[in-house]
């Protein structure tokens, strides 16, 4: 941990890290499985301004959502999508076992 002084002259303590992962929606979340699983020694934060995991999912909560892409879309590599529904309710489910 780093510190430095900001306009005021205040100190701030500043961590660094390898890689810094934008979002936790479906994309942020295989980037953080894959750093873990490829690049053990690299450092990362994963950062999300919602309250959980998700994506546009978390914030496009309108009655019956649901979307035309493919299934396949909503899985990954290390953990293909089983669900049978696109709709929020299921793919904020599998987001947050995903997550864990």
């Amino acid at each position: 941990m780093n510190h430095f002084a900001n306009g005021d002259g205040a100190h701030a303590a500043v961590e660094f890290f390898d890689v810094l992962i934008v979002g936790a929606g479906i994309s942020g979340i295989d980037a953080a499985w894959h750093l873990l699983r490829n690049c053990p020694g690299k450092s990362f934060a994963l950062l999300e301004a919602q309250e959980g995991f998700g994506g546009t999912w978390r914030t496009h909560r309108f009655p019956g959502i649901r979307s035309d892409s493919d299934l396949f879309t909503f899985g990954y590599g290390w953990k293909p999508w089983s669900g049978q529904r696109r709709n929020l309710t299921s793919v904020l489910s599998s987001s947050g076992r995903n997550a864990s």
